[in-house]
């Protein structure tokens, strides 16, 4: 059963580039979710998830730093494979446009969260986060008359988790 479309933050892709995460029952949520959702990821959050690699890399011996760039690489191959899971566009007019306000009027500095809560917003998509500024925002708009667009809902994964 496809219900609506969920576009999933960075966090959530981590375990497909070999980064654990300490979800309880991610694995069977994660596959339930895929049944569940029409579920999209954006391009963004693979330019963070490298980022976060190389973040982390620094502090590791030179196999260590193959090991997780090699997992990166076919973590890409796997993702792109997986027809359970669709890429969104890069950005486009609109989704900039809310971004730059995101960054102008609420002062939201980072980068990739304005981007995946702009696109969000743009595909009118579920958000999956952990973000609380973004869900903060998204509470904010949503009960006031700022003029800022908004994803469909904004949900944390123990939400995802009480639906199964």
């Amino acid at each position: 059963m496809v219900e609506e479309p969920l576009l999933l933050d960075s966090t959530y892709l981590l375990p497909i580039f070999g980064i654990g995460l300490e979800f309880r029952d991610f694995e069977s949520t994660f596959t339930r979710m895929l049944e569940d959702y029409n579920v999209k990821y954006s391009p963004v959050s693979l330019i963070e998830t490298k980022w976060a690699i190389i973040r982390r890399s620094k502090k590791l011996k030179e196999s260590e730093k193959e090991e997780m760039f090699k997992n990166y690489r076919q973590g890409l191959i796997s993702l792109q494979r997986d027809p359970t899971l669709q890429a969104t566009t890069l950005t486009n007019e609109t989704i900039e446009d809310s971004s730059d306000a995101l960054l102008n009027r609420h002062q939201i500095s980072d980068y990739f969260d304005r981007q995946i809560y702009s696109t969000a917003a743009f595909l009118r998509c579920i958000l999956l986060t952990e973000d609380e500024t973004l869900h903060d925002l998204f509470n904010q708009a949503s009960s006031s008359t700022l003029n800022t667009a908004r994803p469909a809902r904004v949900m944390r994964w123990k939400e995802l988790e009480l639906r199964s």
